[in-house]
This record gives structure tokens, sequence and C-alpha cells, in this order.
């Protein structure tokens, strides 16, 4: 469900940069950092899926700077890591804070 958010918030970004006041952001922060977002723009998505970063914003911000599609997707796609280790934790936390404590 989060990735399937995350691609409607990029459809939102795509949408949102036709619009006049991010035009104008586009134009005072796009130049300078267009270069950087192009190439880390993969990255930037990749971090606000495995961090708690909003999540949602990055998606945004990817549809704004017209991250491909693919890219993004594959981006997207560490979100189900991130899920698995904390299901995993949270599984197991009986079991992690008993050696946590034996440590201690």
């Amino acid at each position: 469900i989060s990735t399937g958010a995350g691609v409607v918030g990029w459809l939102i970004g795509k949408k949102l940069q036709h619009l006049s006041f991010v035009k104008k952001f586009l134009a005072y922060f796009g130049d300078e950092h267009r270069g950087a977002i192009k190439r880390f723009g993969f990255w930037m998505v990749v971090l606000g899926a495995l961090t708690p970063l909003p999540f949602s914003l990055t998606c945004w911000l990817a549809g704004i700077f017209k991250l491909p599609f693919q890219t993004f997707i594959v981006a997207c796609a560490f979100r189900i890591p991130r899920f698995v280790i904390y299901y995993w934790a949270i599984f197991y936390s009986g079991e992690i804070g008993s050696l946590i404590r034996s440590l201690l």
C-alpha cells in the first residue's frame, strides 16, 4: 500500500509541475540543483523509502523533477526490505530484548 501511495505521490508531482508557484520554485531552485536531482534522484527516493524521512515528499519531488518512472519504481522497491526488517524486529522483540539484557 505504501509503495502504491508513493506512485500516486509521483503522479501528483507530475501534475504539480504545471502550477505557477511550482514553476517559480523550479526556476529558483531548479536550474542550480537540476543536475544533482537527476544524478541523485534515485538515491533521494531510496533514502525516503528506507528512513523516517517523509517518503511522500520524496515521491512528490521525484515527480516534479521528472525522475523516470522505471527508476522511481526500482527505488520504491526499497520499501519492501524496510517493512520486512520492521516486522522481524517486532516479531522477535522479546528475544532481542533478552539478548540485550544478557549482554548488559
